[in-house]
């Protein structure tokens, strides 16, 4: 969630923002990883499993972000 195309343990505060303040990069596609269609404390949960446990998350909205916002080719390259 913080388009450095990693899931750290950032990513899982920058999803309770989301969720419970509101704030942030709250982009349905990479914070919806249950695909419910809303942000809810699920999707905090599912994350915690993400990071911590490595589990993948259960439906295929939440994508890897593209290669050049994580920095591994340059447009035009």
């Amino acid at each position: 969630m913080d388009a450095d195309g990693l899931l750290k343990a950032p990513d899982v505060v920058l999803e309770l923002n989301c969720v419970f303040l509101g704030t942030g990069n709250c982009s349905l596609c990479y914070a919806d990883v249950n695909c419910s269609g809303n942000l809810t404390p699920t999707d905090i949960v599912l994350e915690l499993n993400a990071v911590f446990l490595g589990r993948p998350f259960p439906c295929s909205l939440a994508k890897p972000l593209p290669l050049e916002i994580q920095g591994l080719i340059r447009n035009g390259d």
